[in-house]
């Protein structure tokens, strides 16, 4: 896979798709916005060619909610596109479409996996609504028919990379743990918090001349926002396993 920039697509196959097709129109616009080697391009086509097509793929989630209305077209993430696959996915459920709910989702997970927090709900709603019966006995036609149209959906998204053999390079990128707890300064969580608590306590030893243990290689500053693992100088670090169990019990 490519590995010119640092900032690799992070999103799952779906969203590589979309980004390919774009490329297509981007490609006209500006040969240069589709070279790989031209890192750090920010001419006026690129700014002009992102929010209008971040504008235009707005009106999937537009015509979801007729009359919403959404200010910040500038983020090239697609947010809004994506926000409006999740409403149409709800849309169908409320209008009594089970099976094209899931498909909606299962195309949404496979634009972007943080949707996977809702992952759980959706599978206790569809499979109390559409694959059981009011009596609690499975429907298995049902559960069968829903099933095949999550797998295929994952099928299309990453067989050719299976077939590839690129699944592991796929993996890496959707949970690039390497890049630390407070990557490029996205960290507004406990995280940050936790960072900001080893910094005191750094400090706080150093003048006091307190007897603790210190990580040489975290006495520099892990809140950097640099791409790489985040090591504490007091605290204990913090592994990735740490994290996706605090996750999972959260989601419970």
């Amino acid at each position: 896979m490519q590995t010119t920039s640092e900032w690799t697509l992070d999103y799952p196959p779906f969203f590589a798709y979309f980004e390919w097709f774009m490329s297509l129109f981007a490609r006209v616009v500006d040969p240069k916005i589709t070279d790989l080697n031209n890192l750090n391009y920010d001419a006026w086509s690129v700014i002009a060619f992102q929010r209008t097509t971040v504008i235009i793929t707005e009106l999937v989630m537009g015509i979801a909610l007729l009359n919403f209305i959404i200010v910040d077209h500038i983020h090239f993430q697609y947010n809004g596109f994506m926000f409006g696959i999740l409403l149409w996915s709800i849309l169908m459920a409320r209008d009594g479409n089970k099976l094209a709910s899931g498909f909606l989702f299962a195309v949404l997970l496979n634009f972007k996996h943080i949707y996977m927090y809702l992952a759980p709900a959706y599978f206790v709603y569809l499979l109390r609504s559409y694959c059981l019966t009011p009596q609690g006995r499975l429907r298995f036609p049902r559960f069968i028919g829903l099933a095949n149209v999550v797998i295929a959906v994952f099928v299309v998204s990453f067989g050719p990379f299976v077939l590839m053999g690129q699944l592991p390079q796929v993996l890496s990128r959707l949970f690039p743990f390497k890049r630390g707890l407070n990557h490029a300064y996205w960290a507004p969580n406990a995280w940050a918090l936790v960072t900001a608590l080893d910094r005191v306590l750094l400090k706080v030893s150093q003048r006091l001349n307190i007897s603790i243990a210190i990580n040489a290689s975290g006495v520099s500053s892990t809140s950097r926002g640099l791409v790489g693992d985040t090591v504490f100088a007091v605290l204990p670090n913090v592994k990735p396993l740490y994290t996706f169990v605090i996750t999972v019990l959260f989601q419970a």
